[in-house]
């Protein structure tokens, strides 16, 4: 008995020696604990410079417009010749700079013959009927707007209450009768994007010539602003 506790006096004083050999165990650090550093947010992507649609790489763009106008026709007597009315449809392929077209169009051009002291004159309208193919310009611009100019050859058909009448076995019928003139025109404009670059506003002036042909003795030459609707894709 005596020997098992003198083992376990023994094993007592152990710890307490290594203590006073060793120390009590190494000091605490005085310095901070590091300091986790946040990682820089990521850049924000460049933004894509703003560009006219025609600036993008593609081999060519369609549009069409639709459109009315007032044509006034260069001549002396305004008080015979009235302003009329004139609709258009445009339809072309185009590079960015330039492309091809057709368009037809129809007008009326009032001419009161009472105005100029024609016993029992009236007003009757000076009709024409035109297509044909233009050449299209244009110089796209950062801010969408595109100004062009056009120019084309115009196989026109005219009437001036000029009406035949043909009969066939059952009936016969009364109709215009329309006489052409070649002619040129040309056309100054810019396409203006509304809602979406899809959509756009056509304004500009139109200068048109004609030929005698079949109807006139000297050639003659007309005017006319307009205003359409288009759309380009």
């Amino acid at each position: 008995m005596k020997r098992w506790l003198v083992v376990v006096l023994a094993l007592s004083f152990i710890p307490a020696a290594a203590e006073s050999q060793w120390g009590a165990g190494a000091p605490p650090d005085a310095s901070p604990p590091p300091t986790a550093i946040a990682p820089s947010p990521p850049p924000a992507p460049a933004q894509a410079p703003y560009t006219a649609p025609y600036a993008r790489e593609r081999l060519g763009w369609f549009f069409g417009t639709f459109g009315v106008g007032v044509p006034f026709l260069l001549t002396d007597d305004r008080d015979v010749v009235r302003p009329g009315a004139n609709l258009h449809a445009r339809f072309a392929f185009t590079s960015r700079y330039a492309g091809v077209g057709m368009q037809a169009s129809y007008q009326w051009i009032p001419i009161d013959t009472a105005a100029s002291g024609v016993v029992g004159g009236t007003r009757d309208p000076l009709l024409r009927g035109a297509f044909g193919p233009f050449l299209h310009l244009q110089a796209p611009t950062p801010s969408g707007v595109i100004p062009y100019l056009q120019g084309g050859f115009d196989f026109n058909f005219w009437n001036f209450r000029e009406t035949a009448v043909y009969c066939d076995y059952w009936t016969c019928f009364r109709t215009d009768v329309y006489r052409f003139t070649p002619g040129f025109h040309g056309r100054a404009g810019a396409q203006i994007p509304l809602t979406s670059w899809s959509l756009m506003l056509d304004l500009g002036v139109e200068v048109g010539m004609s030929f005698p042909g079949d109807f006139f003795l000297e050639n003659q030459t007309w005017v006319t602003p307009y205003l359409g609707i288009g759309y380009r894709r």
